[in-house]
């Protein structure tokens, strides 16, 4: 507990020098502390010259630590926090905007543009020439505060590329981001575009922000491990995992003015995330209800950095609950997974671990068609009867169409996006 205040304390302090630096006005001061301050991604590469500079938010960079084992890099990577470029664009225009009403706010605030698009100029320079920095990365093309970065380091032949981490949409939701690409993006300057599957390179260039050579589709890196099969030691109680994803995941987020019925879909979003609210609340409370009743089971509730709802209230001996970054392990030792609206589905076939998914009924134009490779019930009134059915051997796994749903949302189904990823970033610093 001392070790993690004692960081957290570090954490404020370096964001707080470096915030000042935007103040100060000091391209030179941030360059710095920008380096100073970064994390490096191999601690092995530390002696390395030359720098790749990562924007890191939402865990983007678990598909970069799928490094092959005997791979050595020419360049140290270096994390940075998005937040960072975050409150860089907050010190000159007032306050936060969204990613996708950027134009609107460099229109209206002309002046501020004009001493932003100095300081980000000198601020490449500075990384660039001072530091040795190479080349950029991110994990999306619409951030706001990468924009001007991505513009600059084009004109100065510096590769910025984007390592693509959204994957897991249906049809409706990537017609949906084309078209607010079409209207707000327009134009992507960054060197490449790395994404997981098929689905997601045809939505970008349906957009036709970019040109088709600058995207290459790899797989999903992190879930490279899941393929090796590892032997994890199995306990002898099963395992049930629930992934308890925070209701607004994968629900379009853009603004009420960027498309023509914006007001209906901002109207039936509100509406889907309460009713997902209390969709999850009535998974978790089936499930402990099902571990109570069966009590040589286990109940793991896993979330990522933090639970969107209060379980302090909940205390029994065979219920966890576990927030951070996925486990694989975790996952691999597990005898059935159950969500809804998460990859966490697509990682546990890829595991060999029965899935089922609670659908949401009113919720028709988002689901998903996972062609039985993962069990779908509608409601939780069925939920029973398929851990009944899964845990006590009752069923057989129907993998009849289980590499085609790898690959069509993780873009492979041979455990080596890793290599392709690593060999991409290879070639952009070339």
């Amino acid at each position: 507990m001392k070790f993690s205040f004692k960081n957290k304390i570090f954490f404020n302090l370096k964001y707080f020098f470096i915030k000042k630096t935007y103040y100060l006005k000091s391209p030179q001061l941030t360059a710095y502390f920008w380096i100073k301050f970064s994390d490096i991604l191999f601690p092995e590469d530390i002696k390395l010259n030359r720098s790749v500079l990562v924007f890191n938010n939402g865990g983007g960079d678990l598909d970069l630590l799928s490094r092959p084992k005997n791979k050595t890099n020419k360049e140290k990577y270096l994390l940075i926090s998005k937040s960072s470029t975050d409150d860089m664009l907050i010190s000159f225009f007032g306050n936060k905007r969204f990613d996708y009403t950027y134009d609107n706010l460099i229109r209206d605030q002309k002046h501020n543009y004009k001493k932003y698009i100095k300081f980000i100029n000198s601020l490449v320079f500075y990384l660039n020439k001072k530091h040795n920095v190479i080349g950029f990365i991110n994990f999306n093309h619409v951030y706001s505060s990468h924009r001007e970065i991505i513009s600059v380091a084009s004109n100065k032949k510096i590769p910025f590329v984007v390592v693509f981490k959204e994957c897991f949409k249906n049809e409706h939701l990537w017609k949906k981001m084309t078209s607010v690409y079409k209207k707000t993006i327009k134009k992507s300057n960054v060197s490449r575009i790395i994404v997981h599957n098929h689905d997601t390179k045809n939505a970008i260039l349906e957009s036709g922000i970019i040109n088709q050579k600058k995207i290459s589709i790899v797989g999903q890196a992190r879930s490279d491990k899941l393929f090796l099969k590892n032997k994890i030691k199995i306990s002898s109680r099963k395992k049930i995992i629930f992934f308890a994803v925070s209701p607004h995941a994968g629900l379009p987020n853009f603004n009420l003015n960027l498309l023509g019925n914006r007001s209906k879909d901002e109207s039936e979003r509100k509406l889907l995330i309460k009713l997902r609210e209390e969709h999850n609340q009535k998974i978790l409370k089936s499930l402990i209800n099902y571990v109570e009743y069966h009590d040589e089971f286990d109940l793991i509730v896993k979330g990522k950095q933090k639970f969107w709802f209060n379980f302090s209230d909940i205390n029994k001996n065979n219920i966890f609950f576990e927030a951070g970054q996925p486990n694989f392990d975790l996952l691999l030792s597990s005898s059935v997974v159950v969500g809804y609206n998460t990859t966490g589905l697509i990682e546990a076939v890829v595991a060999d671990v029965p899935a089922i998914s609670v659908e949401l009924k009113e919720e028709r134009k988002y689901r998903h068609d996972y062609l039985n490779v993962i069990h779908q019930v509608d409601d939780t009134k069925f939920l029973w009867k398929k851990l009944d059915q899964i845990l006590y051997d009752k069923i057989a796994q129907d993998n009849k169409n289980k590499n085609y749903i790898i690959d069509k949302y993780l873009g492979n189904s041979d455990g080596k996006a890793g290599i392709r990823l690593w060999n991409e970033l290879d070639r952009a610093w070339d």
